[in-house]
């Protein structure tokens, strides 16, 4: 029975298993350096070049050999394309990087370091047909044939589309994408016809839908929805990576589309659409229809009821992860019922609030949470833990309440509010990890912002105080704590994702927040803001105090390096590269690594710099080409999206590095005390290691596993912790 679960995992979501040949020919780097290659001749004058989150590639146009470098194996790798035609294009993104000309595309992997051509296709892209790439994607798009690489496989995959219209009809349209899927939605100028075609990275599976005025309207975690509002029959539809097809819709009657209404930084994943219709029963009573269309699962979920004499329909909220609708039982209790779908629980559910109308009500949608308020009381419903918190509130009479902020995430929110005529701004939080509703006052002018900063686990505000000065509110839900600032010296603050900061100019100094950690830092001012960089990924600055300080939000470390400041600066997702003639110094924030590079008189005067997501290439006069290898062989998505899970569920993270030699970390969280196992099983389903078999306390828990005695290839690890078991795959690099 184990082996027969192992093989189940392994068949319906293995997704790394390509990279058993390419571990068996490649060497990892195992420290961050700079890898160079050389070109044969001096820096061409006329060259392409394009650089994404893990890749490289690099074409000069008298030459055709084509040059790629990857961050997974540290190493350039180098194709020859066998065409005496000029490069016309370059384009990178992700993990694949894409060159053309008039008669070639050819396509390299960072994943595996392959070269992989399409003949005869480069005359597509100089007649004007789509191309590019997206996240692991690659894409060409030909007359009738829809090309997609995947990454993930290493391969090209074609599907001939549908052209909607007659011949010589006006088409528009493009390519769209996210990480596990791409599509093509194509539709005919001021006409009804429309193609939709979609390519799953976890079916390797094309499927196309061609229907009327379709028109795509959101796009999800793992799929996108549209819907038909110009013709009849109605219709609304979704399409799940997962399942690799689509689920349509069809009514006689309006399908009013409700996309969700979350703030995409306090949120994640968005999974959800949902969508409604009414189907009246005669003049006065209707049919009430609910359809939530999910990525994970690829299906509509249904449900109806009557709204008759004594019922009022007061609304429809969708979030990230959960989706709700609002009835009003005037007879009954004087309570809004809210019909809930949650894709944990799989079904409809019901229950009555503790809000009602009174003219004006409103809800906002997280994750998993909602909160709302009416004339009394501010209300707040977690659907995680089955579990509701209410506090008074007091509005003006005849006020329409306009919150302050109102802020919602995956398990927290946040609530403030300033009656009117009053200097009191009034906030109520709450977060899952503490299980109950707080509040505090602040005195205020009611200039008050920042309700859409901060991140998953971090939302941070400014309220001016009339007595006193500039005050910033921070909020850490995961450890339910609220920081209070000065701000009376701040010549310049600000904050990306789950940190802030505010630089103190009296003091010379620039106080630094992570709320993932619930650490505080003091680092020395930089002499005005253009010196600070900051975004979800990364922050770095260079100080007064004559030194370069880096942060990692994925570490959650700093670094320094002192030097004098370099005039000019680039930056990448996570790569900060700075220079100034021949000397150069990157900040890798991932790994939280400075290096520096300067070039002497064999490599000759710089020419051009470039940075990634995860990488930087540095160019020279004599032909080197130096690119950033991190030396950790990174994971297709980044641990950081996940870590905002640690203290509320159980949770299984990807090991790292991965791939490894000879050793990896695996990481889970155990939100209550629980009797744990954790084994490795090779493909065939047969146990090779067991890591762990004890009694743990809740909390976050880390096992370091040495595989020296394994051979190269795929393998799952398995966690069970009481009734939880979840599976992830890890390869072993010899």
């Amino acid at each position: 029975m184990l082996r027969e679960k192992a093989l189940s995992f392994l068949f319906v979501e293995i997704l790394l298993i390509v990279f058993v040949t390419f571990l068996a020919n490649t060497v990892f780097a195992q420290d961050a350096t700079w890898v160079s290659i050389q070109l044969p001749g001096n820096f061409p004058n006329n060259y392409h070049h394009k650089i994404g989150e893990t890749c490289y590639i690099f074409v000069d146009d008298t030459s055709d050999v084509i040059y790629g470098f990857s961050t997974y194996s540290g190493q350039w790798h180098t194709y020859d394309a066998q065409t005496n035609n000029d490069w016309n294009g370059t384009m990178a993104d992700g993990n694949v990087a894409m060159v053309w000309n008039d008669t070639t595309v050819v396509v390299f992997n960072a994943i595996t370091g392959n070269f992989s051509s399409l003949p005869g296709a480069g005359g597509f892209i100089m007649n004007g047909a789509d191309h590019g790439c997206i996240e692991n994607f690659a894409y060409l798009l030909g007359p009738s044939v829809f090309y997609v690489f995947d990454a993930s496989d290493d391969s090209w995959h074609t599907f001939n589309y549908t052209v909607p219209g007659n011949p010589g009809a006006t088409i528009q349209g493009g390519v769209f994408g996210d990480k596990d899927y791409i599509y093509l939605h194509l539709t005919v100028l001021n006409d009804y016809p429309s193609t939709i075609t979609a390519y799953s990275l976890r079916t390797h599976t094309f499927v196309e839908t061609t229907e009327e005025n379709i028109q795509l309207v959101e796009t999800l975690d793992h799929g996108f929805t549209f819907d038909r509002t110009g013709t009849t029959p109605y219709l609304c539809g979704g399409y799940s990576a997962y399942t690799g097809s689509f689920d349509i819709k069809t009514s006689p009657e309006y399908i009013n589309r409700h996309p969700s209404n979350t703030w995409p930084s306090h949120v994640s994943p968005n999974i959800l659409t949902m969508f409604t219709r009414d189907e009246f029963i005669n003049t006065v009573d209707y049919r009430h229809y609910i359809w939530v269309y999910n990525t994970l699962t690829g299906n509509f979920h249904e449900h109806s009821y009557i709204i008759d004499t004594g019922y009022e329909h007061r609304g429809t909220y969708c979030g990230g992860q959960l989706a709700i609708d609002l009835l009003e039982d005037i007879p009954g209790p004087n309570r809004i019922e809210c019909i809930l779908f949650y894709p944990d629980y799989g079904t409809f559910t019901s229950f009555f609030t503790y809000l009602y109308y009174w003219g004006f009500m409103d809800l906002t949608t997280g994750g998993q949470i909602f909160n709302g308020y009416d004339d009394t009381t501010y209300y707040v419903y977690d659907i995680n833990v089955n579990q509701y918190y209410k506090h008074s509130v007091n509005w003006t009479s005849g006020y329409l309440p306009n919150p302050g902020v109102n802020p919602i995430g995956n398990y927290w929110s946040v609530f403030g509010y300033q009656p009117v005529g009053e200097d009191t701004f009034h906030v109520y939080s709450y977060t899952r990890t503490l299980g109950s509703l707080n509040s505090f006052d602040v005195r205020s002018s009611g200039n008050t912002t920042g309700s859409g900063n901060g991140g998953l686990d971090l939302f941070w505000m400014t309220v001016q105080d009339p007595s006193t000065h500039n005050k910033m509110f921070i909020y850490a839900p995961l450890y339910g704590t609220w920081i209070e600032k000065d701000m009376t010296s701040a010549s310049y603050f600000g904050g990306k994702g789950n940190y802030c900061y505010i630089n103190l100019t009296n003091q010379n100094q620039t106080y630094f927040y992570d709320g993932q950690t619930n650490q505080e830092y003091l680092f020395p001012s930089a002499q005005v803001q253009s010196y600070v960089v900051a975004n979800d990924s990364i922050f770095f600055m260079y100080s007064n105090a004559g030194k370069y300080i880096g942060y990692s939000i994925i570490q959650h470390d700093t670094s320094e390096y002192v030097t004098a400041k370099l005039s000019h600066q680039h930056s990448g997702k996570y790569i900060i590269l700075n220079n100034e003639g021949s000397d150069h110094l990157l900040y890798d924030g991932y790994n939280n690594i400075f290096l520096p590079l300067t070039l002497n008189s064999t490599h000759g005067t710089p020419r051009n710099t470039s940075t990634g997501g995860k990488t930087a290439v540095v160019m020279s006069a004599n032909g080197y080409l130096f690119a950033y290898a991190p030396g950790i062989s990174t994971p297709i998505e980044d641990k950081m999206r996940d870590e905002h899970v640690k203290l509320e569920r159980f949770k299984l993270n990807q090991n790292y590095p991965n791939p490894f030699n000879p050793s990896t970390t695996i990481e889970f969280n155990l939100p209550k005390s629980s009797e744990v196992s954790l084994k490795v099983y090779n493909i065939l389903g047969e146990e090779v290691a067991t890591l762990l078999s004890a009694s743990l306390l809740s909390g976050s828990h880390s096992v370091e596993w040495d595989a020296s005695n394994l051979a190269s290839g795929v393998y799952l690890y398995r966690l069970q912790a009481g009734d939880y078991v979840e599976t992830r795959k890890m390869v072993v690099m010899k």
